[in-house]
């Protein structure tokens, strides 16, 4: 018993740390420019296509980069704070989509990852929710946004969200989003790390 809920409080102890960490304002010399991020992404994937040469089995993520792939668009997703979290590139290998290189904005962190098969997690996600990728022009939330699969903010202030994966997504105003986000996150972190634009 005793055991039980010294792990519970661990627990709660954990989530509450990683809470802090995504959600409390950082400075903003934390994060690294969108052309930072690009040249980060670059160096990935040049140093992919030549430590994989010609490797093309099953096993091979990046069986289909070579020498012609090429960064394309920007997709950019925010944190809770309208911060970016993170930026993902669209890869192109002869003018057909291969992958994605994403890289995390926070120097911290210092993540970058790819595959040349996929769609990034955030397209796989708008395509159940919205039925189409994400292009630059959207503000979309890195994982949803607390209690939401899926969120994005829309230029006229509301939000686009659904709350499970396969649900379709639906309009709601900003008041309520940021509603479900505090009621979400209130037990963990002061609300005022929010960036609440209804203050």
């Amino acid at each position: 018993m005793k055991k039980h809920k010294a792990l519970k409080i661990i627990g709660i102890i954990v989530a509450a740390f990683v809470l802090y960490v995504v959600l409390v304002p950082l400075p903003k010399e934390t994060y690294i420019t969108e052309a930072q991020a690009r040249q980060k992404a670059e160096a990935y994937l040049k140093q992919e296509v030549a430590a994989n040469p010609g490797k093309n089995d099953e096993t091979n993520v990046y069986r289909n980069w070579n020498q012609n792939s090429k960064l394309g668009e920007t997709i950019k997703l925010y944190d809770l704070r309208d911060d970016v979290a993170y930026y993902n590139f669209h890869v192109t290998t002869d003018g057909k989509g291969t992958g994605f290189v994403r890289v995390c904005s926070n120097r911290k962190y210092d993540f970058v990852d790819g595959h040349s098969d996929n769609d990034t997690a955030a397209d796989a996600i708008a395509r159940m929710s919205i039925g189409r990728v994400l292009t630059p022009q959207d503000h979309a939330y890195n994982g949803g946004a607390a209690p939401y699969f899926f969120a994005m903010k829309n230029p006229d202030g509301t939000y686009t969200v659904s709350r499970r994966e396969n649900q379709k997504a639906k309009t709601i105003s900003s008041a309520e989003f940021w509603a479900n986000c505090k009621l979400y996150v209130a037990t963990w972190v002061p609300l005022e790390t929010l960036m609440d634009p209804n203050k």
